[in-house]
């Protein structure tokens, strides 16, 4: 009995020594990367993550925020809408809404259109949590001003 299991642990041995990262582990690395300003090994790891796991809301916020940081606003909005498909919450509704309203500075042909977008992002955001008066403020305060400047 003793040899079997000796046989056993050896042959599991491996596995207990070194075992492939998790998502949760792989996921706070791709952060870690972005914190150090390895943003091209982050992006990577992400994406290698949302091709194994497409439903992790998480991946694709943190795509959507380095890519923001990178000003690739395209990629980003991609990101954070996916994200925002996945599980909407109040910090994926606020760097979409950010983005959007960066969106319509950057392109002053279709204001209309991306003002359009960050008004109802705001109003999502406001939705999750109505109770939050101060996160409510910040989020009437820009609705406000994209409706006062066309």
């Amino acid at each position: 009995m003793f040899k079997i299991f000796l046989l056993i642990l050896l042959l599991n041995l491996p596995s207990l020594i070194w075992s492939a990262p998790n998502q949760e582990e792989r996921l706070k690395q791709a952060i870690t990367f972005s914190n150090q300003g390895k943003n091209e090994d982050a992006i990577a790891l992400l994406i290698s993550l949302s091709a194994e796991n497409s439903n992790d809301y998480r991946v694709f916020l943190s795509l959507g925020l380095i890519y923001r940081g990178m000003d690739k606003l395209d990629e980003a909005i991609n990101a954070l809408e996916r994200s925002v498909q996945i599980k909407p919450t109040e910090d994926c509704l606020y760097a979409l809404s950010l983005i959007y309203e960066a969106m319509s500075a950057r392109l002053p042909a279709e204001t209309d259109r991306w003002s359009a977008k960050a008004c109802a992002s705001w109003n999502d955001f406001l939705r999750l949590n109505p109770v939050d008066t101060k996160r409510s403020e910040v989020a009437y305060r820009h609705i406000r001003q994209l409706q006062n400047n066309p």
